[in-house]
């Protein structure tokens, strides 16, 4: 995915003030305050079991010399690009997976290093494919693994999000704004590993989906982290939908809780994968334990029982070995850390409080060897934080009790939203075309280059625009639709099917000139559209002003005027030749019946603290100036004696976060006054 450009526009702004200190809620805005808990938390879990230790002191004594062992074992700066990585063991020849760097990343932020966390991720983040996902294998000296090494795995992707979610929230920002990277990474997990039309997770970016997912990789209470911090409701219902995966396995599993390492959305097994409870599945324990600690979830609770049960039936803790039928026939030999932790995880919910100390003392006392020991006592630590309390929520605070309701066991239903006066396609969603009517996009093309559309046959039935181009280095190509009259200023987000030859193609929102005849600035977002179908949905956020040319009639605000779109574009990037297909565009996130009001400017003596750009008023933009200080970005008529907020002598991110809570109506004044 394109790197977000740090611009002053109006979208931008708004969107890193609600991201670095408010998370969209069912019920609106709520403040998001940094966090100032460190290790150990000794958290109070909302549900079930918080420590099983009994002494706390000593375990997290414990935990800290674990930590420092890992670290001493699996992290290096050899064949890390300058920064350093998580290493498996000899029997992996030392290589990476992007697996080890989300484990290395959450226990970074769970433990407080910050210096380490960045590191993790400027290595991750030299391995983004063109899906913004960071490929799955690198080898000791750097170089990606044979051709699927560039292929994202999900459940990497997903922790690694999780654990810049939770840097913003400890944090805040520092080398990386984490909370706009997070909410990248957010936005490209849903977009190409999340099935469209079934809300199955797929195990990567270019394959699975409902003919195989793996179990392993769900993780509900990261999703609805998720949802809450980027405003997208729609990760609830992937959460829903891995609980109804599970319940289809359940069902032909005889009450045992086993998963399998992979399997179809209806919880058979998938064409040539394996079907048994083994080193993959070994993790499912963990991760659906969470969701009950951290939410209250019921289906969390009823198959983690299931799961402590059947192993307590099985002769106990020190029984445990690596493999499982489903059904519960023995199929492994080996009593490791991988499997114990987990499944001592299961015993969280609070059911058994004895078995749970037994299966906590053995995650201690068994720890991997040999030349294979990476994994293991990779889940073996991350478990032992969340045995001892130390795995808390770090979005919410630490400690205390839950409400006195579990989260629901299915997704609320929104309130209805109203009609636009264009036609929509659902809820919130305004559609420009699904082409089943006429064809109404105009093509433009000049200087050697050349572009034809019109109306094709889509795979499987329906119609879609079909676009072929060609072009020289100087050439320059589009395809458009008016937009003139269309009302899109509440809009968050376009989204539209797209396939191609994976080619670069701008995608462009054009806005109303300032010069008669002619357009206004030029937004865009690049992409390459792959040859088969996709389903994107870009935030307007991730829009950037066009930086190789923008037309005379272009205002040069650098600010995203959503009321002034007249047309949307696909248009060249390069030169090249290619074809692709459109289909199903829309506008999304449009306002429900009663939409927030917007804010009025707040009028202000011309010279007062906050009015940073002078204009006697104190509004987004004196913020947008602010950041691009903190950001260190030139800025131009900025009065930064206007800037030091608290008084302090020094204009930072404090300074940001007080304008910010002011510009929401948290606080009528500063901590200073002139």
């Amino acid at each position: 995915m394109k790197q977000l450009k740090k611009t002053g526009t109006f979208l931008l702004v708004l969107a890193m003030l609600f991201t670095s200190f408010a998370v969209l809620t069912g019920n609106g805005l709520t403040e998001v305050k940094a966090s100032s808990s460190k290790f150990p938390y000794n958290a109070t879990y909302k549900y079930g079991f918080s420590s099983l230790a009994d002494d706390q002191a000593a375990a997290n004594a414990m935990l800290l010399a674990e930590w420092e062992d890992w670290k001493a074992t699996y992290v290096t700066s050899s064949g890390a690009g300058g920064f350093r990585r998580v290493q498996r063991d000899a029997g992996s020849n030392f290589d990476t997976v992007s697996e080890g760097m989300g484990y290395g990343m959450i226990l970074a932020v769970y433990f407080d290093d910050q210096a380490l966390f960045d590191d993790f991720y400027s290595y991750v983040k030299l391995y983004h494919n063109g899906n913004g996902l960071m490929g799955w294998q690198i080898d000791r000296n750097g170089n990606i693994v044979g051709p699927g090494g560039k292929d994202c795995a999900t459940d990497a992707d997903e922790d690694i999000a999780l654990a810049l979610v939770f840097a913003s929230k400890k944090w805040g920002s520092g080398k990386f704004n984490y909370g706009e990277e997070a909410k990248r990474l957010i936005n490209n997990l849903y977009n190409y590993c999340v099935e469209r039309g079934t809300n199955v997770l797929k195990p990567g970016d270019t394959w699975g989906g409902s003919q195989v997912t793996n179990p392993s990789y769900f993780a509900p209470a990261w999703y609805k982290i998720f949802a809450q911090f980027t405003g997208d409701n729609r990760w609830n219902s992937v959460a829903d939908k891995c609980y109804e995966i599970v319940d289809s396995i359940n069902r032909l599993n005889g009450g045992t809780g086993l998963v399998p390492d992979w399997c179809t959305a209806q919880g058979t097994q998938a064409s040539g994968m394996g079907y048994n409870y083994t080193y993959d599945a070994a993790r499912y324990p963990w991760r659906t334990a969470i969701d009950y600690s951290w939410f209250g979830d019921s289906r969390a609770k009823k198959n983690c029982d299931l799961i402590a049960n059947f192993f307590k039936r099985q002769g106990g803790a020190s029984a445990i070995v690596d493999g499982y039928t489903i059904q519960g026939s023995r199929t492994g030999q080996y009593h490791n850390a991988t499997f114990i932790g987990p499944i001592a995880s299961a015993t969280m919910t609070g059911s058994d409080l004895n078995f749970a100390k037994e299966l906590y003392n053995e995650t201690i006392n068994v720890k991997d060897g040999g030349d294979y020991h990476y994994y293991g006592n990779s889940l073996r630590l991350m478990t032992l934080l969340y045995l001892t309390g130390n795995f808390p929520n770090l979005l919410e605070d630490t400690g205390g009790s839950g409400p006195s309701t579990p989260y629901p066991t299915t997704t609320p239903t929104s309130s209805p939203k109203p009609t636009p006066s264009t036609p929509p396609t659902q809820d919130g969603e305004l559609l420009i075309d699904d082409f089943e009517g006429a064809f109404t996009w105009i093509t433009y093309d000049g200087e050697g280059a050349s572009v034809s559309a019109a109306k094709g046959v889509r795979d499987g039935g329906g119609s879609a625009m079909d676009v072929s181009y060609s072009g020289s280095a100087s050439g320059y190509w589009g395809v458009l639709k008016v937009m003139v009259g269309t009302d899109i200023s509440k809009a968050t987000g376009i989204s539209f099917d797209i396939k191609g030859t994976g080619n670069q193609i701008r995608l462009m929102l054009v806005e109303e000139g300032s010069i008669a005849g002619e357009d206004g600035e030029q937004w865009e977002y690049v992409i390459s559209p792959r040859n088969s179908w996709t389903t994107l949905e870009i935030p307007m956020s991730q829009f950037s002003p066009r930086s190789d040319w923008q037309p005379p009639g272009a205002d040069g605000n650098k600010r995203l005027d959503l009321n002034k779109i007249i047309s949307i574009h696909f248009a060249g990037m390069n030169a090249n030749s290619g074809s692709f297909m459109v289909d199903n565009v829309k506008i999304t996130g449009l306002p429900s019946t009663q939409p927030t009001p917007t804010q009025s400017p707040k009028p202000t003596p011309p010279g007062s603290y906050g009015d940073i750009n002078g204009d006697g008023i104190i509004n987004t933009s004196d913020y947008a100036l602010l950041n691009r200080h903190i950001l260190e970005i030139p800025v131009q008529n900025a009065n930064l004696n206007n800037a030091d907020l608290n008084g302090d002598g020094v204009v930072d991110s404090l300074d940001a976060t007080i304008l910010s809570r002011y510009l929401l109506e948290v606080i009528d004044r500063f901590p200073v006054q002139r």
